[in-house]
């Protein structure tokens, strides 16, 4: 057995697992601790592609960490802060770190409410315009810079952050967002000759690769600054026709117009006048998918927040006369969302009792899952532990953040009497073995009814404590 495949002789998750399998979906399930929330999710969802909806971007945050244990196929996306005025440089990073979970076809992404119901990159210009280059592959250069200038990429003189390319007679360097360094890929005449990544602050190689895959850099990649700036004409032409006075916001109108012609970033604050649907991360899911609810009753609750606060800064954005009236709206109501995600393979995990908050279920199936207790640094109780659980046959496996330490505990506990062995990542280990595995996640779990226990080396060195 291994750590996403625990699960198969449990009889309650096989009754869940045939309920999904015959599409009787949406599914509730309660009893799912929070500890044991990343597992459940990575057993059921390892041959899908898989949406995670928490109610806040810490537990997100979290939840996609301790995910890592499980799978190299999970990603986060965050939440963002729309930026309304213009400003010469801004902080890109979680506007790249969501690009690059957009850009994925298959794993696991976690989000919370907030970012999903935030307007991102629409899910058909993501598709198309994933540019992958490939040694011998053939491209007219100026057509490719041309490209990338519409995916939002910048040209600089030279490459020192994501989302920039340079020319260079033969030579493109592109720093994509979804990649750790940048690439230099020199051409002979139109064919690729080398593909290269190199380290942006020395400029120097640092190994030659096969291939490299170029993503979207904006989430406004897509949008056509003329056919806006005739939009915000007819919206003048609208507003002049009112008795109020709104010659300021006119005026800003204007201003916004000759920034876009002199190639000023479009603001997301005439995203409305753009898209009659808000795109949303959700439109990237469909019925092959399967999307997970963590505590629907409190992702309801936080709804209803989220919506009442972006309803507060709009109306000061309007009274400031920096918001058309009646528009800038920039997210998906949470009831549009609802019904979106009631349309998908939904499974909705509760910790404690079933939540019947906007949906409706097709079938219910309750867990048995506890969080394991901290040992606040006192290792005699690991080791108390780990002999009583020896005696009762119990499978357990220890995580170790590090091998070092995983073979330390190995050896000290095998010098109490507990009979125990340190694997590595991927191994197997038998029904009734108690092993040590490289690996972190928050807080350990125990499925009782498997007389299944996880044990978080955090709980026993690191008691409280959490990655940065």
């Amino acid at each position: 057995m291994n750590l996403v495949n625990l699960l198969s002789e449990y009889k309650e998750y096989s009754g869940f697992c045939a309920a999904i399998k015959k599409g009787e979906v949406p599914i509730s399930v309660a009893g799912i601790c929070e500890s044991a929330m990343a597992h459940f999710v990575a057993e059921t969802a390892k041959e899908k592609k898989a949406l995670v909806i928490t109610y806040s971007d810490m537990e997100a945050k979290q939840l996609w960490e301790d995910l890592c244990l499980y799978t190299d196929d999970a990603s986060y996306f965050p939440s963002c802060e729309y930026i309304f005025f213009d400003i010469d440089a801004k902080d890109r990073h979680k506007e790249h770190r969501r690009l690059s979970a957009l850009s994925k076809g298959k794993g696991i992404c976690v989000a919370s409410l907030e970012a999903v119901l935030q307007f991102t990159l629409p899910a058909e210009f993501m598709k198309n315009n994933i540019l992958e280059i490939a040694m011998d592959s053939e491209f007219d250069l100026e057509e490719l810079c041309e490209k990338l200038v519409r995916m939002g990429y910048v040209r600089e003189e030279e490459v020192s952050g994501k989302g920039q390319f340079s020319l260079r007679g033969g030579i493109l360097d592109v720093f994509s967002v979804n990649s750790e360094n940048p690439v230099r890929i020199e051409f002979f005449d139109t064919f690729v000759d080398s593909i290269r990544e190199f380290d942006k602050d020395t400029q120097r190689s640092i190994e030659n690769i096969d291939k490299t895959v170029i993503i979207p850099a904006s989430e406004l990649a897509n949008l056509d600054s003329k056919a806006l700036s005739k939009k915000l004409e007819e919206e003048k032409k609208r507003i002049k026709r009112k008795k109020a006075d709104y010659s300021k916001l006119i005026e800003n109108i204007d201003r916004d117009i000759e920034a876009m012609e002199n190639g000023r970033e479009i603001s997301y604050k005439y995203i409305d006048l753009i898209y009659d649907e808000i795109p949303t991360i959700l439109d990237y899911y469909d019925k092959d998918s399967i999307v997970f609810l963590i505590e629907p009753k409190r992702i309801n609750e936080r709804s209803k927040s989220f919506e009442w606060e972006q309803g507060e800064i709009l109306q000061s954005l309007s009274e400031k006369n920096l918001l058309i009236p009646a528009r800038g709206k920039l997210w998906k109501s949470y009831a549009d969302a609802a019904d979106k995600i009631q349309s998908l393979p939904l499974v909705s995990v509760n910790s404690l009792t079933h939540s019947t908050v906007n949906y409706s279920y097709k079938a219910i199936f309750n867990f048995n899952t506890k969080t394991t207790v901290s040992l606040h640094g006192k290792v005699e109780y690991l080791y108390e532990d780990l002999l009583e659980k020896q005696k009762s046959g119990a499978t357990v496996v220890v995580l170790a953040s590090n091998r070092s330490r995983g073979e330390n505990l190995a050896g000290t506990l095998s010098e109490k009497g507990i009979n125990c062995r340190y694997i590595h990542d991927d191994a197997e280990f038998k029904k009734g073995e108690i092993v040590i595995v490289r690996g972190e996640q928050s807080k350990g779990f125990e499925y009782p009814d498997l007389n299944f226990t996880m044990i978080s080396d955090r709980e026993i060195f690191d008691a409280g404590k959490r990655k940065s």
